[in-house]
């Protein structure tokens, strides 16, 4: 497992150095080794940080690449996997991926060539062309590396920053964009194009780098940028639109009569009197799914409600009488084994029905 020369990696030119939070001293202190000394936390902490550690000076792993060609029914099919001839640095790391792989996934059984298989069925099934997958945390932060915009102090303020703001939301692991965020953002890209440009935040990230070593004058930086963008800024005042979401319904406010209006707020869409300030009434807009609340005796309604972080979940209308909650969306279907209701939860390639009860194992795809 040993490579023939050590292993140098160059630093990444948005790296910063200085701000590191764990510096591997010692490859000699296995974790089975302190196990007694540590904590179960800091246990699975060090062993992460040792095997990624020493993974990094290990040989490659290899892998063979198998493409089978398969006649049936005056069709071919092609099945492509492949095989661990030596796992290298496998043995002690692999990155976790944000959907886990099915383990079956990938592997072939032994073939010769010329063999005669049995076939057994053929199911056709028809697949279009799907976007890509939304931005999970992680992936987020991978893509701000690549483009070199921020650093590793700004990715948390940037994460919580369009959360709170309410320009994605939490669907499970995934972020989700708003109306308000692609309004904000298209009313940004239409009257900041420069600054929106992702090529302008490396480069300004560039140029801070230099005044910090002195190749670059700050004063000098500041005039490049501030007079073009006071130019625009002065223009998007007067010529940007608002984004302020005023709707008129028919509802009648009970504190003083005038009708009700539809307004947006950071937590997403609420009822207030169209006579404010005067008038201060509001009230939540409820969101159904057309499922009645599963507990029993409960004559609510499952709505979509958002945590703090604005995490989607499904509660009972009748909360806190009732506290009947789910993070997966409830189909409305009850459970075959037993009885409990049916929630979906998007998979890597398709949607996977399950049981809502943690204690069934029921799981089917869709």
């Amino acid at each position: 497992f040993l490579p023939e020369n050590p292993r140098l990696y160059k630093m990444k030119k948005s790296a910063q150095d200085a701000h590191e939070a764990i510096r591997p001293t010692s490859a000699v202190r296995e974790p089975e080794k302190i196990k007694d000394s540590l904590t179960s936390e800091q246990y699975r902490l060090y062993s992460l940080v040792w095997n990624r550690f020493v993974a990094c000076q290990m040989a490659p792993a290899l892998l063979d690449m198998t493409s089978v060609d398969i006649g049936a029914n005056e069709h071919t099919f092609r099945a492509t996997g492949s095989i661990i001839k030596f796992k290298g640095f496998m043995t002690l790391y692999l990155e976790s991926k944000d959907e886990p792989e099915k383990e079956e996934e990938g592997l072939l059984p032994e073939l010769t060539e010329g063999e005669s298989l049995d076939l057994k069925k053929i199911d056709p099934k028809q697949h279009f062309t799907e976007p890509p997958p939304r931005y999970t945390e992680a992936s987020l932060i991978r893509e701000l590396e690549e483009k070199g915009v921020g650093r590793p102090s700004t990715y948390a303020p940037i994460l919580s920053t369009i959360e709170g703001r309410g320009y994605v939301d939490r669907e499970r692991k995934t972020l989700k964009p708003t109306e308000l965020g692609m309004l904000v953002n298209d009313l940004l890209i239409k009257h900041f194009p420069t600054i929106m440009d992702l090529q302008f935040t490396a480069h300004m990230e560039d140029e801070l780098d230099d005044i910090v070593v002195g190749k670059l004058d700050y004063i000098a930086v500041l005039k490049e940028f501030y007079e073009p963008f006071a130019r625009t800024l002065a223009e998007a005042q007067e010529k940007m639109e608002t984004v302020k979401k005023v709707i008129e319904t028919d509802e009648i406010c009970p504190k003083c009569g005038k009708k009700l209006v539809i307004r947006s707020g950071r937590f997403g869409d609420f009822m207030a009197c169209s006579g404010f300030p005067e008038c201060r009434f509001t009230k939540a807009i409820k969101k159904t799914i057309g499922i009645k609340c599963p507990r029993e005796g409960c004559d609510g309604d499952l709505v979509v409600k958002r945590t703090k972080r604005r995490k989607i979940f499904y509660g009972c209308s009748n909360y806190p009488k009732c506290n009947e909650a789910f993070w997966d969306k409830p189909t409305g279907e009850k459970c075959p084994k037993c009885g409990s209701l049916l929630v979906e939860r998007p998979g890597k390639t398709n949607t996977v029905i399950k049981c809502s009860n943690k204690e069934c194992d029921y799981k089917n795809d869709a």
